[in-house]
């Protein structure tokens, strides 16, 4: 299993081929200015599309790249306008989110514990707001 935590990638031309469980997880501020991703190389277009079922994908709504990072890395990040940041989200709850969506996607298909699936696809039982849920756990989508 894998998990690609605000992926961008410029070099995948092809669908990958396999089947790996792939979480591919990103942010709503990545493609927002001052950018962190190139739209249309970013988790959703360029990743998601290109790998392998079973999958799943999310957009974490309010939050960016930085602000999984330590207060020191956040500051600087900040400061530089690195990527964008905003001070009014709750970036102790992120954290907690971002760490239990990786608990349940590991739990899941690593230990296979059937219960932690309803984490991964039910958005009301977030804790943060989370957009562009997708998920191909059956391997029905078809490459282009």
């Amino acid at each position: 299993a894998m998990a690609y935590l605000e992926p961008f990638t410029a070099s995948l031309l092809k669908p990958f081929n396999g089947s790996v469980p792939s979480l591919v997880y990103g942010t709503q501020f990545c493609e927002e200015k001052p950018r962190c991703c190139i739209t249309g190389f970013d988790y959703v277009i360029h990743v998601y599309n290109n790998i392998p079922c079973p999958r799943i994908t999310m957009n974490a709504t309010g939050f960016g790249h930085c602000d999984i990072l330590n207060d020191i890395g956040w500051d600087l990040c900040h400061d530089l306008h690195f990527c964008k940041t905003v001070t009014t989200n709750d970036r102790v709850l992120y954290k907690r989110f971002v760490s239990g969506l990786m608990a349940a996607f590991f739990g899941y298909y690593v230990q296979g514990n059937d219960q932690q699936l309803q984490y991964l696809l039910k958005v009301n039982q977030m804790p943060v707001p989370v957009t562009d849920l997708r998920s191909d756990l059956n391997c029905l989508y078809i490459y282009r």
